[in-house]
């Protein structure tokens, strides 16, 4: 059901193992090299995961619930414009050119995703998903994992790789994922509940959606 959650688990054990065991100050450059093919696929699959959310919670019945897919792109908008000015905001301590921007740009990815998925928990009861739905606790999880993760980023800026407890965040980094990853392994383990009634709102533009495409095929027929 979910692709991008297995390659995204599985891209940041397979980091946390590596991370955990280069040093950041004796092999910088191939620390810096790393770090950055990791941030790209890290940042691809975070995207794509978002989107199998979304379409999860606000494309209920097949069709994409039009107001709710309004609210959510403002929310990414607005969301948007406030992980720009948190990252602006931040200044790495003895961190310059390309680690510096991948500092922010991982601060960004981390705040963008949390505040998306808050986003889409609150469209949720619309459609008519409980709150321990296997879709709303991939987002619960995801959600809190990006909420560490940014607080983590904005520590490791403030720190900077010189400082003795730098790379000790990286294995605060590992313990999140563990306890993420246990937290979605326990949930999807578990059985679903069965799914609310849709609220009247979206029933009503579902069934005016049917009737207007049984409408179109009529009159291709003839």
């Amino acid at each position: 059901m979910f692709p991008a959650l297995f390659l995204f688990a599985l891209l940041d054990l397979l980091a946390s193992i590596w991370f955990g065991n280069v040093d950041p100050v004796a092999s910088r450059l191939l620390f810096v090299r790393t770090y950055t093919a990791y941030d790209l696929a890290s940042f691809s699959l975070q995207m794509w995961l978002l989107y199998e959310i979304a379409r999860a919670v606000l494309r209920p019945a097949g069709v994409w619930h039009r107001e709710a897919f309004k609210a959510l792109s403002m929310a990414a908008v607005a969301g948007a414009s406030l992980a720009a000015g948190a990252t602006l905001l931040m200044q790495p301590n003895n961190v310059h050119g390309p680690a510096a921007l991948e500092l922010r740009a991982e601060m960004f990815a981390s705040l963008l995703a949390c505040e998306i998925v808050v986003a889409m928990m609150l469209s949720a009861k619309e459609v008519g998903l409980p709150w321990r739905s296997h879709v709303m606790a991939v987002g619960q999880g995801f959600m809190a994992w990006s909420l560490v993760l940014a607080s983590l980023e904005g520590l490791s800026a403030y720190l900077g790789p010189t400082h003795p407890y730098y790379k000790a965040l990286y294995y605060v980094r590992s313990l999140n994922y563990l306890v993420t990853l246990g937290y979605w392994t326990v949930s999807l383990w578990r059985k679903e509940p069965a799914r609310q009634p849709i609220s009247p709102t979206l029933r009503k533009y579902v069934v005016a959606l049917h009737e207007k495409v049984q409408y179109d095929l009529g009159k291709v027929g003839h």
